[in-house]
């Protein structure tokens, strides 16, 4: 058997508690819980059963909260069956041991990126708690233990990593307890850097920005250059280019002259009837 004291969000208290059926309990069994207290002796009245059966497991019921102020209470439970006698338990419980604080609740970051969170639930005074705070990252765990402030800051956790989670749990102290307490922990909260995240992603933008931008001038640049200094266009026929078409012409004329026959000829100009004034080999001599 094993009992607790809870509160709920309302600040009432309820007993909650669940037990095992014994080893030859017949399936006919039926359990009954008592309670007494300083206010005297209440039933349960409302009864968990077994999964697929009709025996009694467990049991939730208010309890009062002028008990409280009570150091102990009793809690009782017997059965009943046709079959065989069932033996009663019973269990004195200390109400500070019993009593179960509630999970702080509402965890949350501001836009100052600091923790805050609601206390638990009830009507204790905000000094009857201090607060957890375990903070995971990069498989790191961190456990810090602060004051009854319901908020948290600290520069470095925001630079440490990009991304961690967070949870906290309440701590009861005295006066109100004489001992510590600690209720459950919180649901995880997943906090994330955006402003390392944001940075990297600026970062890439202005990169890509800055690539584009210089790209563009590189190209308006040459389109201006090309306006301002137009290309000199290139001679048909530079010098060199004229010696190598004189060469050309030159070996295809001496081509020419090895397969062509060339004749030469020296014409006699003068009349038949007439006599040349130059004296031939017939020229008579007179005195």
């Amino acid at each position: 058997m094993n009992c607790g004291l809870q509160i709920d969000e309302s600040g009432r208290y309820w007993l909650s508690c669940d037990w095992l059926p014994g080893e030859k309990a017949p399936l006919d069994t039926q359990y009954y819980l008592y309670f007494r207290h300083i206010n005297g002796t209440q039933e349960c009245l409302s009864y968990v059963t077994e999964p697929g059966g009709g025996r009694a497991i467990g049991c939730q019921t208010l309890f009062s909260d002028s008990s409280l102020n009570a150091i102990h209470f009793l809690v009782h439970i017997n059965g009943s069956s046709h079959s065989r006698q069932i033996r009663a338990t019973e269990h004195v419980y200390k109400i500070h041991d019993a009593e179960t604080i509630p999970p702080a609740w509402n965890l949350s970051i501001k836009e100052n990126r600091s923790l805050i969170w609601m206390k638990p639930v009830g009507s204790l005074r905000d000094d009857c708690f201090n607060y957890q705070i375990n903070i995971w990252s990069q498989n790191k765990s961190e456990t810090i233990t602060i004051s009854k402030d319901r908020h948290y800051w600290r520069e470095d956790l925001w630079k440490s990593a990009s991304k961690h989670h967070v949870r906290v749990r309440a701590v009861g102290k005295a006066p109100c307890w004489p001992t510590e307490k600690y209720s459950s922990w919180s649901s995880w909260l997943e906090v994330i850097n955006n402003e390392e995240n944001n940075g990297d992603l600026l970062w890439i933008i202005m990169t890509v920005c800055v690539f584009v931008v210089c790209l563009a001038l590189c190209l308006l640049c040459v389109r201006l250059w090309r306006k301002i200094f137009p290309q000199i266009p290139k001679p048909k026929e530079d010098l060199k280019d004229a010696f190598r078409g004189a060469q050309h012409q030159a070996l295809i004329r001496c081509n020419s002259w090895d397969t062509e026959e060339v004749i030469s000829c020296i014409e006699v100009m003068g009349g038949g009837d007439k006599q040349s004034g130059v004296p031939g080999d017939n020229a008579h001599i007179t005195d």
